[in-house]
């Protein structure tokens, strides 16, 4: 884990407790897409 993965995980934390204050659906909903989108990806590049 380097620095980029740090900074990263910190913005992520940081948005998703900012949605929850704001609107706790979207704090759900936000992060589910992304992990799909993730994993959409890397099941393209033939990840494990």
């Amino acid at each position: 884990m380097d620095r980029n993965d740090v900074v990263a995980l910190l913005g992520l934390l940081l948005m998703a407790g900012g949605l929850v204050f704001v609107y706790w659906p979207l704090a759900l909903i936000v992060p589910g897409a992304l992990l799909v989108a993730l994993g959409v990806t890397g099941a393209r590049r033939g990840g494990d």
